[in-house]
């Protein structure tokens, strides 16, 4: 047992005592430091090691190199088509069929679906009476294997179209003009969409 000095009134008092027996002031132990958070020591900063740092470097360029691969994919599968078979398509067009001309517009399906639109005709008339060379002389539908899917002949001047389609590939509108005359081309305005079955 050791002898201390009172913080009060400066008398000697044991270590063991808790208060001071003249002054009644406590005593502090010597074992329990008051706790100041100025002396605090902040945690050691640990740098990552050279080969730590070669690790992430390799995660992160795997992960480009993932990232670029994904993004080249996609852009494949949509210039192929293979994405436009899994979205609707809108396949609107304008177009000029000449005087005794063909035109065919064609229109590569990727899966199952529905096609369905319209498509009116308008142009200049002979202006012979009798004459038939403003209005389409036939239009037909082709699927793959020019397989016919549709057919008018009668001279057209509209037609609706709604059908399923079940074998991918390209299906082709096929339209004719009988007109004789250099000016009885016909303009058509061509309004569809592709909807696939998923």
């Amino acid at each position: 047992m050791s002898m201390i000095t009172c913080r009060e009134c400066r008398g000697q008092i044991s270590n063991m005592a808790t208060f001071c027996p003249r002054c009644g002031c406590p005593v502090q132990p010597e074992s329990a430091p008051a706790w100041n958070p100025q002396s605090a020591i902040a945690p050691p900063v640990v740098q990552p090691t050279p080969a730590a740092r070669g690790k992430t470097r390799i995660i992160a360029s795997i992960c480009a190199l993932i990232i670029a691969c994904a993004i080249l994919l996609l852009a494949i599968l949509y210039d192929t088509g293979i994405i436009g078979a899994f979205l609707p398509q809108t396949l609107d067009k304008t177009f000029t069929v000449q005087a005794r001309g063909m035109f065919d517009y064609h229109i590569s399906i990727g899966g199952p679906g529905r096609l369905y639109g319209y498509w009116t005709s308008a142009g200049r008339s002979a202006r012979i009476p009798g004459a038939t060379d403003d209005t389409l002389a036939s239009y037909d539908l082709r699927g793959p294997q020019n397989r016919v899917i549709l057919e008018q002949r009668d001279r057209p001047l509209t037609a609706n179209f709604d059908f399923h389609t079940d074998i991918p590939g390209v299906y082709t509108f096929e339209f004719f003009n009988n007109g004789l005359l250099r000016n009885s081309a016909r303009n058509i305005d061509f309004h569809g969409t592709f909807q696939p079955d998923w």
